[in-house]
């Protein structure tokens, strides 16, 4: 597979380990929580051609340092180019095809195609049970009529629940997810994301869209 280009060399992935080693002699800031901030030395020459380059880099270091397997994976989720070059490949990280809630990475190229930066948050080492069910509305309605104070004759959802995945406590937890309203006899009307715990279909979190 071929993942970078300069003129008429190209770097191949049995090159790419050493390309990595130049990538992180500038000591990264990784810690325990995955955020990731680096910087290339000035000798690193590694291009990046397109969106799938980019995500083959980011990933061939996930698995080198950060502890990524092959159930793990990246999506992209934007490519924007600012005028002046240089170009931002955005992805979110997924395990096994399911999204890791706000676990995402941005890998910078210049106008040479050269890596400026990477940075973002993931999470290693996720290990979660085969899924044999399917998100269903009925867990949901259900999580949400627990809450304290909810109509539950005014539950409306808007988006058909997904399976995500969220961390909570440095914990990866399967969770479903989706776009509700609801009113509240405590805090009014409310408009939001809802992920609630696929095993005790409880509420777990929330992110709010709407509020009064």
């Amino acid at each position: 597979m071929v993942f970078g280009m300069t003129g008429e060399s190209m770097v191949s992935a049995s090159d790419l380990s050493e390309k990595y080693q130049k990538f992180y002699e500038k000591q990264p800031q990784f810690n325990n929580d995955g955020n990731i901030f680096l910087e290339p030395l000035k000798s690193f020459d590694f291009n990046i051609v397109n969106r799938e380059s980019a995500k083959d880099f980011i990933l061939t270091g996930g698995q080198i340092y950060f502890g990524f397997e092959k159930k793990d994976g990246l999506k992209l989720i934007s490519e924007k180019d600012d005028g002046y070059g240089n170009v931002f490949y955005k992805f979110q990280q997924h395990y096994h095809q399911i999204p890791v809630v706000g676990r995402e990475v941005v890998l910078q190229v210049n106008k040479g195609r050269r890596v400026s930066m990477l940075s973002g948050n993931i999470f290693s080492g996720i290990t979660l049970s085969k899924i044999t069910s399917f998100p269903e509305k009925n867990i949901i309605l259900n999580a949400l009529s627990k809450l304290p104070g909810v109509v539950v004759s005014g539950i409306s959802i808007h988006q058909e629940p997904v399976f995500a995945i969220i961390i909570i406590n440095q914990s990866p937890r399967l969770v479903l997810q989706s776009l509700v309203s609801y009113q509240s006899s405590k805090t009014g009307v409310h408009q939001e994301n809802v992920f609630v715990d696929a095993q005790t279909e409880t509420v777990v979190s929330t992110e709010t869209k709407l509020f009064r």
